[in-house]
């Protein structure tokens, strides 16, 4: 895709096309392109807050190299990174954009309530499978962290979302040099007592495990897409981050508490 045809796109992003509520980027589908604009730093997101641009561009940073690797060593279908750059819009804001293929699917969150208990199971033994292929991709900046995402400061970025630890986990989240070294600082960034070994092994994981980043066929037969990877990261307890961090709304959903049994 050269620069001329992004803007085009870009210049037909509209409230019409937006594929979500806009919370640090407006997203819209056009064409066969999904295009994620950020929000300026003055700029309200859906629930009137303002967001740290910086974080942003760190997340997206992050997700074009974790789709890159989950790519690279595993069959998990991922979006597929188009470009990014910086455009100027019409309020005369620059702003950052990055275009990814969009993949066709229906989203796990609206369907889980309906679809049968056995198809819940043939969907979570499939996201298991996708678990076991991510622990086996090699860190490829080892030399940088061993706990730690692919943004350009290389820190992690699964922040638990409460606001009154926001402070103490940003100046706390790494990157580390060791499993140990972030042992250390798992009560101050999620607040639980880390039970993982002492010098356990990390390990990649997708770090946002929630059904609205699962797509589905029309079916719910089978797991078509991956989204949102960037959170992703090397971390020796993968399960537990995901079962400690879950919300409310996911652990009334038994079954999906299993999804890093076995």
């Amino acid at each position: 895709m050269n620069t001329v045809r992004a803007e085009e796109l870009l210049k037909r992003c509209t409230e019409e096309n937006k594929l979500q509520i806009s919370l640090r980027r407006h997203i819209h589908r056009v064409d066969n392109y999904v295009i994620k604009i950020d929000l300026s730093a003055e700029e309200p997101d859906f629930y009137g807050d303002l967001n740290d641009p910086r974080i942003t561009r760190l997340l997206s940073e992050n997700a074009k190299e974790a789709t890159a690797l989950v790519s690279k060593y595993t069959s998990i279908p991922v979006p597929s990174f188009v470009r990014d750059g910086i455009y100027r819009c019409v309020d005369g804001i620059s702003r950052y954009y990055s275009i990814w293929d969009y993949i066709e699917g229906v989203s796990l969150e609206d369907v889980w309530a309906t679809i049968s208990t056995g198809k819940k199971l043939e969907l979570l033994c499939q996201l298991r499978s996708f678990i076991v292929q991510l622990k086996n991709i090699p860190n490829p900046h080892p030399q940088r962290f061993a706990v730690g995402t692919f943004c350009s400061t290389g820190e992690l970025l699964n922040y638990p979302g409460n606001p009154a630890d926001g402070e103490s986990f940003w100046r706390n989240n790494g990157p580390f040099g060791s499993a140990e070294d972030y042992r250390n600082k798992v009560k101050l960034l999620y607040g639980y007592d880390p039970g993982f070994p002492l010098h356990g092994r990390a390990v990649f994981d997708h770090m946002d495990w929630f059904t609205c980043n699962v797509l589905v066929d029309s079916n719910a037969d089978n797991v078509v897409g991956l989204l949102d990877w960037e959170k992703a990261g090397f971390i020796p307890d993968p399960r537990d981050n995901f079962v400690r961090g879950a919300t409310l709304e996911a652990k009334r959903r038994n079954e999906w508490l299993t999804l890093f049994d076995d």
